[in-house]
């Protein structure tokens, strides 16, 4: 059954608009922010600690990115890739961010010319290596990574 008892709580210096779980099991989660950063939250006391949500206040791993989309723009949104390894983000450049979620290097810019718009909201395949990313002009691109 649901318990309103909040077991924990993570920050960011400012907004934050999105926290995804990791969907190979391992109680990370990924947050975006306006304060320009990509969060990876762990469990507190580690990998394969029974924390049962409890993460860790320190992140680990900060990732820097521009989530400045300003006005007319919905704000970006931090997802997973399908085997939990990496972090995907839209770009101002209209381009899509892949960093290694250990790490936090970008390991890829996903680009098209075809993609005329920015894209916000993007979505991992649950068992293949694709990638939807879609704009507000009412388009969604879809990669192989």
């Amino acid at each position: 059954s649901l318990s309103q008892a909040r077991v924990c709580e993570v920050a960011h210096a400012k907004s934050c608009h999105a926290a995804y779980w990791a969907p190979d099991g391992s109680q990370r989660v990924v947050s975006t922010s306006f304060d320009d950063t990509l969060r990876v939250w762990g469990p507190k006391g580690g990998a394969g600690s029974s924390s049962s949500g409890v993460l860790d206040p320190t992140p680990l791993r900060i990732i820097k990115h521009n989530n400045q989309t300003g006005r007319w723009v919905t704000p970006f949104r931090a997802v997973w890739g399908a085997a939990g390894d990496v972090v995907v983000c839209g770009s101002m450049t209209r381009g899509v961010d892949v960093f290694d979620a250990a790490t936090g290097a970008q390991v890829a810019e996903l680009k098209s010319e075809l993609t005329t718009a920015i894209p916000s909201r993007m979505a991992s395949h649950p068992s293949r290596p694709v990638l939807a990313a879609a704009t507000s002009s009412g388009r969604v691109h879809v990669w192989r990574c």
